[in-house]
């Protein structure tokens, strides 16, 4: 490892307590629930606007902040391999985070970089026209 770098976590880290998974970085993953609470939609309603390319009530700043929690390749790869090693793939999805749940609805959804740009850059075209 280079110096600085962060050393590679395993893909989860379980709270036997809470009985939440944690697969991405924490701090992130707060910040993504917090974006995910303030647009009170569920992250599969969420997967389903950008699949159908809907803006439905989100405004461009509501889209810009979910969109920066789109998965990376790296969460991408601990969310698969997490997801490959368990049994009940359902199961441990109830038990990620909102921000976790969103990035596995997003990683499955074809061009889904291209079309969040999209219906950002429509919510941004159609406020102008009004």
């Amino acid at each position: 490892n280079k110096e600085g770098e962060k050393k590679e976590k395993g893909p989860a880290k379980s709270s036997k307590k809470s009985g939440i998974v944690k697969v991405i970085d924490s701090k992130r993953g707060m910040n993504g629930d917090i974006i995910l609470k303030k647009v009170k939609l569920s992250p599969t309603e969420v997967a389903t606007l950008v699949e159908n390319m809907d803006t439905g009530t989100l405004d461009a700043a509501e889209l810009k902040s979910l969109y920066e929690f789109m998965p990376t390749d790296e969460e991408i790869k601990g969310l698969t391999a997490y997801l490959e090693s368990s049994r009940n793939k359902t199961e441990e999805i109830r038990y990620m985070t909102p921000c976790e749940q969103y990035m596995v609805a997003m990683k499955d959804l074809k061009d889904s970089d291209k079309k969040f740009q999209c219906i950002i850059f429509l919510s941004q075209f159609g406020n102008k026209m009004k």
